[in-house]
């Protein structure tokens, strides 16, 4: 019984040996076509025998979409910091499964273009129209717990993952003009009211083994 046991922990080893990675670098390409796109990379550590530790950032791209008013020149970053747990693997299929717990936080900076009809007079017979350009600021942060899997192609991988996450997100404008364009919709992407709420998390990853 104990040689058995023992077999079974060296082709657990042996497993966890083969698909975890003890130095990989990924790259996300679903956060291109984010509402707020970013370039994002990560690189994960082995740190102990099943536990790695991801850190990820992103560099908010801007697409120059001179047309919408509501959201030019996009910019900032996030940032992310991930633990997880493989539990079990296939050496057969160089494939692993792993959960994971991840704190992230977006700080995120557009400007926005009003334009508004007012009047000289009282009666309004010589009405004009003034244009104001002010910066919002967008700011999330939150935690995500998800289920995961990492298929290895030997030194290249790919890293898929989904969970639920809770987010803390808050838009600030100038006070002068928050009342006074304040104009929200069910239908409005992004939804720009500050909350806490639940979301589905999905996520997927390309990478290349260093080590």
């Amino acid at each position: 019984m104990g040689q058995i046991c023992q077999a079974q922990g060296g082709r657990d080893s042996l497993t966890m040996a083969m698909v975890m990675p003890h130095q990989a670098i990924k790259f996300s390409p679903l956060h291109l076509i984010n509402f707020y796109p970013t370039a994002e990379f990560s690189f994960e550590q082995k740190v102990a025998s099943h536990v790695s530790v991801q850190l990820e950032a992103g560099y908010v791209i801007d697409y120059n979409n001179d047309w919408d008013e509501d959201f030019l020149n996009k910019r900032g970053a996030k940032f992310k910091i991930e633990a997880r747990y493989y539990f079990f693997g296939r050496a057969d299929k160089r494939k692993g499964y792993y959960i994971a717990g991840e704190g992230y936080a977006n700080v995120v900076n557009f400007d926005r273009v009003r334009t508004t009809t007012e009047c000289f007079d009282v009666n309004c017979e010589h009405p004009f129209r003034r244009t104001a350009e002010y910066k919002i600021e967008y700011r999330e942060k939150g935690f995500t717990i998800k289920a995961g899997l990492l298929k290895r192609f030997g030194r290249f991988l790919f890293d898929f993952n989904s969970g639920l996450t809770l987010r803390d997100i808050r838009y600030h404008e100038p006070a002068n003009l928050e009342e006074q364009f304040s104009e929200w919709t069910f239908w409005d992407i992004p939804d720009e009211r500050d909350r806490v709420a639940f979301s589905p998390n999905f996520g997927a990853r390309f990478g290349y083994v260093l080590k």
